[in-house]
């Protein structure tokens, strides 16, 4: 779902990015990433806007990105 997200035109404005949390721990740690897996959505200034579980479907992640565009 991720991936179907990702490469849709819609959302090239968007930056999407995954993370290895065994690579990662900072990153991890920085936004209080507790379990897998997990969407943090950020502002262009950097502020947490979502933080949670993601949507089961693609049309639920969609409706996340959509309320911050």
């Amino acid at each position: 779902m991720f991936d179907a997200v990702k490469k849709d035109s819609r959302y090239r404005d968007i930056q999407f990015q995954s993370i290895d949390l065994d690579q990662d721990e900072a990153t991890a740690d920085k936004y209080n990433v507790e379990s897998i897996p997990t969407v943090v959505i950020l502002s262009g200034t950097g502020a947490v806007l979502y933080n949670d579980h993601p949507p089961m479907d693609k049309a639920g992640f969609e409706e996340i990105l959509n309320r911050f565009r």
